[in-house]
C-alpha cells in the first residue's frame, strides 16, 4: 500500500492509526526475530564448545591407545630378536649334544669336554679299586704266606723240642722247657687254639669275654683285613659318586635337550604368533592415526564456527593447542 502525502504545502498531516499500528507490529516482529535468531547462534556455540571438549577426550584415548600399541611393536620387535637369537642358540647347544653322545667333536664342545671329565673319573675310580683289591690281596695272601710259614717253623721247633723231651737222659728236663716254650709261642702267635687259620670275619682283635684269645697273627690280619674292606668301602663310595656325577650330567643333558627341540619345533608357530600380534599392533597405529586425523578436520570445522561467533559477540577466542 502506498503512502498518501498531502498537497497543502507546509501543513504537517499525521499517519493514520492503523498505519502506525501496522508499523508497530512490524517492528516487534523484526525484533522476535532477531532475537531467535541471537538464540539459535548461542544454542549452537554452546553445543560447539561440548563438541570441541569431546574432540578433546577422544583425542586423548586415541593418543592413549596409540602410545599402548607402539608399546606392544615394541615388545613383539624385541620378542622376535630373542626368538631369533633362542634358535640360534639352541641349534648350537643341540649340535654339542650329539656330538656329545658321539663321542667326539669341537674342541670348544663343553659339554662333550664335561663329559669326558666324568667318564675319565669312573674310568679312574674302577681302576683304583681294581687296583687296590689286586694289590690288597696280594698282601694279605702274602701276609698268609709269611703267618704259615712262621707257624710251620714254629711247629717244627715244637716237634723237635717233643721228640728230644721224650728221649732219657740227663737233658730231658731243658727239652721239657724248650718244648713249652714252643708251645707258648705257638699259642701268642695263632691263638689258644694252636691252630692256623686266616681270622675269620667277626673274630674280635681283644678276643671274647669268656672266649679263647686270638694270637697275634690273627689280630694283625684281622686288622689288615678291616682296613681292607674300609678301603674298599670308600673306593666304591668314590666309584658310586664318580658314575652319580656322570649320570646326573647326562640326565640334566637329556632334558635340556628336549627343552630345546620342542622350542625348536614351536619355534615357526610361536613366530607367526608374534608377528601377528606385531602386524596387529602397527595396524591399529595406523587406524588410530587416521581417527585422529578425522576428528582434528572435524574440530578444526568446529573450531572456526566457535571462533567466528566469538568475533560477532566481542568474546575471547577459544584456542586449542
Amino acid at each position: 500500500m502506498a503512502l498518501n502525502i498531502s498537497s497543502d504545502a507546509g501543513k504537517t498531516t499525521n499517519p493514520p492509526t492503523w498505519l502506525r499500528w501496522l508499523v508497530g507490529i512490524t517492528s516487534l516482529g523484526t525484533s522476535e526475530i532477531e532475537y531467535s535468531r541471537r538464540d539459535r547462534e548461542h544454542n549452537a556455540y554452546l553445543e560447539d564448545l561440548e563438541l570441541l571438549q569431546s574432540y578433546e577426550t577422544e583425542l586423548n584415548n586415541i593418543q592413549a591407545g596409540i602410545i599402548s600399541s607402539k608399546n606392544d611393536v615394541f615388545y613383539y620387535e624385541g620378542l622376535l630378536e630373542d626368538l631369533d637369537r633362542d634358535k640360534a642358540k639352541s641349534e648350537e647347544w643341540l649340535e654339542d649334544y650329539r656330538q656329545m653322545l658321539a663321542g667326539e667333536g669341537d674342541d670348544d664342545n663343553l659339554l662333550l669336554q664335561q663329559d669326558r671329565i666324568n667318564q675319565q673319573n669312573v674310568d679312574n675310580a674302577e681302576n683304583d679299586l681294581a687296583a687296590y683289591k689286586d694289590s690288597s690281596a696280594l698282601e694279605l695272601d702274602s701276609l698268609i704266606r709269611s703267618g704259615f710259614s712262621e707257624y710251620t717253623s714254629q711247629r717244627n721247633d715244637q716237634a723237635m723240642a717233643n721228640i728230644y723231651a721224650s728221649a732219657s737222659g740227663s737233658v730231658v728236663g731243658s727239652y721239657n722247657s724248650a718244648a713249652r716254650r714252643s708251645r707258648n709261642a705257638i699259642r701268642a702267635f695263632v691263638g689258644d687254639d694252636m691252630k692256623f687259620n686266616e681270622a675269620p670275619d667277626g673274630t674280635s682283635i681283644q678276643g671274647r669275654a669268656g672266649g679263647e684269645m686270638i694270637g697275634s697273627y690273627a689280630k694283625m690280619l684281622l686288622s689288615s683285613r678291616t682296613t681292607v674292606r674300609n678301603n674298599i668301602a670308600k673306593l666304591n663310595t668314590s666309584l658310586a659318586t664318580a658314575k652319580l656325577a656322570y649320570d646326573s650330567f647326562r640326565d640334566e643333558a637329556a632334558d635340556v635337550a628336549e627343552e630345546n627341540e620342542q622350542f625348536l619345533e614351536d619355534y615357526d608357530k610361536t613366530r607367526a604368533n608374534y608377528e601377528m600380534n606385531l602386524s596387529w599392533a602397527y595396524s591399529n597405529i595406523s587406524s588410530l592415526q587416521n581417527s585422529a586425523n578425522k576428528l582434528l578436520a572435524d574440530k578444526d570445522s568446529v573450531l572456526a564456527d566457535v571462533n567466528k561467533y566469538e568475533k560477532s559477540t566481542n568474546k575471547d577466542l577459544t584456542t586449542w593447542d
